[in-house]
């Protein structure tokens, strides 16, 4: 495994005041851009303004320690001021609080402080490393293992990828071997027996599971529509999923027994002309979170399974949402978005309220899983240079 270090950038604006030849007293130093319970993660733009006040030196702070010093630009009415800072990993890749604080000096020796602000950082922390594709990570439901996909053993780079899963520290990565060539979007059986995944060796895409055990693998799904994302019901009687098999990504309900053997038919449960994907069951199994453009670009959506019906969570206006998760106790959501530019994962209250940004790498974050305890979130990315499997541990919310 390898690690990396992440820095954080701090930019302060100075604003200075107009003297009438009494003496100036500043009004405010204060954050322009960070707000008290910020998470911070990568390289982070962050604007002070002290307003008025005659100074020779502005200096940041972090739990009253001095990072680093800039003196007085004279010949600019506002001046900008870059410090970098580099939070040091001595949690073991734990999330740290710090207070932040700006503080201008002036020659007489009087200073003027911004509000302090508490801020955490958080240190994500690499699980796999090889030259192949790692992508897709699902927790399994003890929270001990991570399942995922990968074509680290074949040169073709879209038929191969096999199920692999490791231990949730990233040791012991081993391949679930099945009769099948291609394995996307894995994910387990509640009892840890069987995976479910989508393969097109028959020539189509469609659903299987397989055993762990055995390998022995049973097709679910025989349309000639596209089958994909499939997701076990938590009583494991059901299988969520989209399909194109009426046109459109449409939602469907498949049930099964046990050991993933389909017992009936397909059921629609979504009807629209817009693509409905990426099916998420809730922890009580009475709802799903999906992937929807039926607003315009891709967000978030919830259906109700009992009323059938749909309420919108997410309000992109021009950015896709994707890959929709749900925390343990089914009143916070993960998704990834590019909002900030390169695609990220956020976190969103059920019941409304601000998102959270997790991630703040300029490279590509993605399908985001919670951990059954809360603590984590494992992911995609290819922040390291090659997509691979990374995971990062997060405050309580």
């Amino acid at each position: 495994m390898s690690f990396k270090r992440f820095f954080i950038i701090v930019q302060i604006s100075v604003i200075l005041g107009c003297s009438d030849g009494n003496p100036v007293k500043p009004t405010k130093v204060f954050f322009a851009s960070l707000s008290g319970g910020d998470w911070v993660e990568g390289t982070t733009s962050i604007s002070v303004s002290a307003e008025g006040g005659n100074y020779t030196y502005v200096e940041l702070k972090v739990d009253g320690q001095t990072i680093q010093t800039k003196f007085k630009d004279n010949t600019q009415e506002i001046t900008t001021y870059t410090f970098s800072w580099q939070p040091n990993n001595v949690n073991q890749w734990r999330p740290i609080n710090y207070v932040v604080e700006a503080e201008a000096f002036g020659s007489s020796g009087s200073s003027w402080k911004s509000a302090p602000v508490a801020v955490t950082a958080l240190f994500p922390r690499q699980l796999t490393n090889n030259p192949g594709v790692d992508i897709q990570p699902e927790w399994s439901k003890d929270g001990t293992k991570i399942i995922f996909k990968s074509n680290r053993q074949s040169p073709d780079p879209v038929q191969s990828f096999k199920i692999y899963t490791m231990n949730a520290d990233g040791t012991h990565q081993e391949q679930i071997f099945t009769d099948r060539n291609y394995h996307g979007y894995p994910d387990w059986s509640p009892d840890e027996t069987h995976v479910i995944f989508n393969s097109f060796d028959p020539g189509n895409n469609e659903l299987f599971t397989a055993s762990i055990a055995t390998g022995q693998s049973s097709q679910i799904t025989t349309d000639s529509g596209f089958d994909d994302s499939g997701r076990w019901s938590p009583d494991g009687t059901q299988i969520a999923f989209f399909s194109t098999r009426t046109g459109g990504s449409e939602l469907y309900l498949l049930p099964v027994n046990n050991s993933g053997v389909r017992t009936g038919f397909p059921t629609r449960i979504t009807s629209n002309s817009n693509r409905d994907e990426q099916p998420r069951w809730s922890p009580d199994g009475q709802t799903l979170l999906y992937e929807s453009d039926r607003s315009g670009p891709i967000n978030i959506w919830m259906i109700d399974l009992a009323t059938k019906m749909e309420t919108q969570i997410t309000f992109g206006t021009s950015v896709d949402d994707g890959y929709p998760n749900w925390s343990p106790d089914g009143t916070f959501l993960v998704f990834d978005s590019k909002r900030s530019e390169n695609r990220d994962l956020y976190l969103c209250p059920l019941s409304g309220g601000e998102e959270k940004r997790v991630t703040f790498n300029p490279s590509y974050d993605d399908h985001g899983s919670w951990s059954p305890d809360g603590t984590k979130i494992v992911f995609g990315s290819n922040r390291a240079g090659n997509m691979d499997i990374w995971v990062v541990e997060i405050p309580s919310i």
